[in-house]
């Protein structure tokens, strides 16, 4: 993946993965960052889905609706967004 855009503001990334990519079609995306965004967690407990649009190397683009339904802050300063659609 080449990009992730969340209501129109890049999310800088260092990793990304989904929990059901070998069983089927993917419908969460999990991207760890070392950025917080205090916006997220507004979206996560209001429960308002935000616009995430993804760009492939590829050169194909997904935009999906999509619900915050955790985060998490590793020991290591990295924080760790979960999206499901």
């Amino acid at each position: 993946m080449a990009r992730i855009v969340v209501n129109g503001k890049d999310l800088p990334f260092t990793s990304v993965r989904t929990t059901a990519w070998i069983n089927g079609p993917a419908n969460d995306l999990i991207v760890t960052t070392k950025q917080r965004v205090g916006e997220l967690y507004r979206f996560m407990w209001s429960r308002v889905p935000v616009m995430l649009t993804m760009y492939f190397l590829q050169g194909a683009d997904l935009m999906r609706f999509a619900r915050v339904a955790g985060i998490d802050e590793s020991i290591t300063g990295e924080y760790i967004y979960h999206f499901i659609w």
